[in-house]
């Protein structure tokens, strides 16, 4: 036998990195519901960031919002992930409304969690209430050792007004929620250009590849 002989094809050892992303995980992802999808990062992210992780971080917020009828759309890492991508984010991004009536119940929502900006000293007093809200648009907020960051407006795509008409639905926690569709997730993530936002473009566009194949298939035809 020749030198090679015994040299396999790469490819065999690789069945899921073939490219820039793992398909054997984004498989196991797809098939998962969203409340699984996000519960199976949460375990993830707290193994990344340590045991100051507040497990159902997410969830307790989407509640909290949902109770006081706010009107918003989570955007960001956890938006992909709750459509499948095997990403770990680490904060929660929410695009509201900002209407006076919505930031009014955002705050009513949220308030008692006693957000501070991040990065904010310590020492000094800060009030989360709506005119704190009204004299901004994005703020990047502390909750715990959690981030939430608050967006009115966002690069390449706009804010609530723009977005809302091509946004997803999925159910999380048994509730119908608003997630960024992912037309908007890979141009937001692309304008925003930083290296954590491009790295995740490939696995965006073969999702959003493999969505528009189902479309095109439609439903099985029936026997």
């Amino acid at each position: 036998m020749g030198a090679d002989a015994h040299v396999l094809s790469p490819a065999f050892f690789d069945l899921g990195h073939q490219g820039d992303f793992d398909r054997t995980l984004l498989n196991k992802m797809l098939a998962m519901r969203p409340t699984e999808r996000l519960r199976h990062h949460e375990n993830w992210r707290a193994f990344v960031k340590g045991p100051s992780t507040m497990l159902g971080f997410t969830e307790d917020v989407v509640r909290r919002l949902l109770a006081e009828n706010v009107e918003f759309v989570i955007v960001g890492g956890v938006s992909a992930v709750l459509q499948g991508a095997t990403i770990v984010t680490r904060d929660l991004d929410i695009c509201y409304r900002r209407t006076p009536e919505n930031i009014r119940r955002l705050v009513a929502a949220l308030a008692s969690l006693g957000p501070r900006p991040r990065g904010f000293p310590a020492d000094l007093p800060f009030v989360f209430d709506a005119r704190a809200l009204q004299l901004g648009s994005n703020f990047t907020l502390d909750i715990g050792h959690e981030s939430l960051d608050l967006l009115g407006d966002m690069s390449a795509i706009g804010g609530y007004e723009q977005i809302i008409g091509q946004a997803a639905e999925v159910t999380l926690a048994g509730q119908p929620v608003k997630v960024l569709g992912l037309e908007q997730l890979i141009a937001t993530k692309t304008a925003a250009g930083r290296p954590k936002d491009l790295v995740v473009l490939p696995e965006l566009k073969a999702m959003l590849e493999r969505r528009g194949r189902a479309s095109n298939e439609g439903p099985p035809a029936s026997s």
